[in-house]
């Protein structure tokens, strides 16, 4: 017969033994909290790389006018200057006026495809998620001080589809998309889309 004292040594060993079972679902937890926090800070790092280290997401928060716009991104918020286009003036201006006069039309139609770029600028960027890109794979400045970047939104180039629209004539400073750009305006002229419908 075992005796009274022994019975009760055994079961106090057995009280003060740690609950593994209870030390395992901690474990368990932890890690996958540790995983889960890997996982979201891996993704942020993935997103600000965007598709190449010149190419980094943004948000457009304001809209000047067909080719310029204002971004959040991970330097803050800038001006952008869309890189290869020029849009008609959105304002009665010296710079419309010229360019009505280079193209032969008047400036008040001008003026009118002008504010049609910047409502189409609007409806497309304002508040969206974007992608910037800058020509020469580094960081580039205008001489007014704004971002000089190529454009995308859902994959599609915002600067080709202006061109491809008649809404912008393509820049004469080279840059890689330049002869593309060049091709698109073309294409607008011959079939007469935008700005190419009041020139005869």
């Amino acid at each position: 017969m075992v005796p009274l004292n022994t019975i009760y040594m055994n079961a106090k060993k057995k009280t003060n033994k740690a609950p593994t079972g209870h030390i395992h679902l901690t474990w368990a937890i932890f890690c996958l909290l540790f995983l889960t926090v890997g996982l979201i800070v891996g993704y942020k790092l993935r997103e600000w790389k965007a598709t190449g280290r010149n190419a980094y997401p943004a948000q457009c928060v304001n809209i000047v006018d067909g080719d310029t716009i204002d971004i959040a991104w991970i330097y803050g918020t800038n001006r952008l200057r869309v890189a290869g286009i020029d849009c008609p003036e959105s304002k009665n201006s010296k710079k419309l006026r010229d360019q009505a006069k280079e193209y032969g039309i008047k400036s008040s139609t001008l003026l009118k495809i002008g504010k049609n770029s910047t409502e189409v600028a609007t409806e497309r960027l304002l508040n969206q998620a974007i992608v910037i890109a800058f020509p020469n794979k580094t960081i580039e400045r205008d001489t007014f001080g704004r971002l000089l970047a190529y454009v995308e939104i859902n994959g599609v180039d915002y600067g080709a589809f202006m061109l491809e629209n008649g809404l912008a004539y393509p820049r004469p400073e080279p840059h890689p998309l330049k002869k593309r750009y060049f091709r698109l305006n073309d294409q607008a002229q011959e079939e007469g889309r935008g700005v190419y419908a009041w020139i005869d």
